[in-house]
């Protein structure tokens, strides 16, 4: 027994030797995937475009060619809800970083003619700059109202003020002389009395 018991265990080693030299074979035959050509696909052109302006500007041209294809990519395939907003962030990015980018000879300026190139972009765009006007009126109107609330407060509260003063001053007035007509009275009657 003992001799079929150490046959069965030589027969169990050697199998988990054959086994380990067929792993390390097949994981030297296996594709490798190139991460950081997956990574460069996954980013965002506007993040790069973000992270780009705070250091070399020499990448921005190439970012921001990415970033028209994607949203020529985004209406090609139909999607033009996201083709506006991607193409709307891409100009906001434009606009806010414009200094940075005219410093660097970097054209800006195409990519307004992309946001009006996508459909419904620049209604949407536009309806945006009417209600932000109207924004900006209501709360210029509100403001305004306010003042002239405050300054109407300020005006009656300057007015009362005004009168409590001319009324103590009357008041005064008025005691001064009945002191003044007492005083007379009593020296008119001393006066007659002899004293």
């Amino acid at each position: 027994m003992k001799k079929v018991f150490l046959f069965a265990m030589a027969a169990v080693a050697m199998s988990f030797a054959a086994c380990g030299n067929k792993t390390a074979e097949n994981a030297a035959g296996v594709d490798s995937i190139d991460t950081v050509a997956v990574i460069d696909e996954v980013v965002d052109p506007i993040d790069a475009l973000t992270e780009v302006v705070n250091g070399d500007l020499t990448k921005a041209p190439e970012l921001i060619e990415s970033a028209k294809a994607k949203v020529q990519e985004l209406i090609a395939a139909g999607n033009l809800d996201e083709a506006k907003k991607y193409a709307l962030k891409l100009q906001e990015w434009a606009e806010s970083n414009k200094e940075k980018l005219e410093n660097a000879n970097i054209n800006v300026a195409n990519i307004v003619d992309l946001v009006k190139g996508v459909p419904g972009a620049t209604e949407d765009a536009a309806k945006a700059g009417v209600d932000a006007a109207k924004a900006d009126a209501q709360s210029v109107a509100e403001g305004v109202e306010n003042a002239v609330k405050d300054a109407a407060k300020d005006a009656k509260a300057a007015a009362e003020q005004k009168v409590a003063e001319e009324t103590a001053k009357a008041q005064k007035a008025a005691t001064d002389a009945a002191n003044k007509a007492i005083d007379d009275a009593a020296a008119k009657a001393k006066k007659g009395l002899g004293l």
